[in-house]
Parts: C-alpha cells; sequence; structure tokens
C-alpha cells in the first residue's frame, strides 16, 4: 500500500508506520500524512486471529481515518484468502 513500518514487535504482535492517505474530495485526489498501528493476536489453536487496526488521518479526522481502516481491512482479507 506503499506505508512505512516505524516500529514492529513480533512478540508483542504489534506494527506501527505512516504515510500519505488519498481520498477523494470535492477538489479531487488528495493527500494526508496518515498513521496507524496493528494489533495482531491469536485467539486459539483454529486459524483465528483477532487484527485491531487504530489509525489516524491529519486534518480530516474520524471519517477519513475510518475509510483508511477499512482499506487496510480489504487488502488484509485480500492476503488472507491466499492462505485458505
Amino acid at each position: 500500500m506503499g506505508y512505512f513500518i516505524t516500529h514492529k514487535d513480533k512478540d508483542k504482535g504489534t506494527i506501527s508506520g505512516n504515510g500519505i492517505f488519498y481520498s477523494k474530495t470535492s477538489v479531487g485526489l488528495m493527500g494526508k500524512k496518515c498513521t496507524f498501528d496493528f494489533h495482531i493476536e491469536a485467539l486459539n489453536t483454529k486459524p483465528e486471529t483477532r487484527v485491531t487496526i487504530n489509525a489516524n488521518v491529519e486534518v480530516w479526522g474520524a471519517p477519513a481515518a475510518n475509510r483508511l481502516k477499512e482499506r487496510f481491512s480489504d487488502e488484509l482479507q485480500k492476503v488472507l484468502a491466499t492462505y485458505r
């Protein structure tokens, strides 16, 4: 997705990073700085995993952060689908 990983800890199941989130606006495609944190945890011995995504998009606030989380979720589902 073109974002940068700034910190990762495999033992804790965390990934943090930043980049530019592009979104359509009334004046066209615009980019704003974003940050994100993932927490990944195995729930049981089955292949069940919980992923918590926290995201922030500078200036645009919660609606844009929610779109960023949805985009992360969509991309994650594509990756996970290759393991089924």
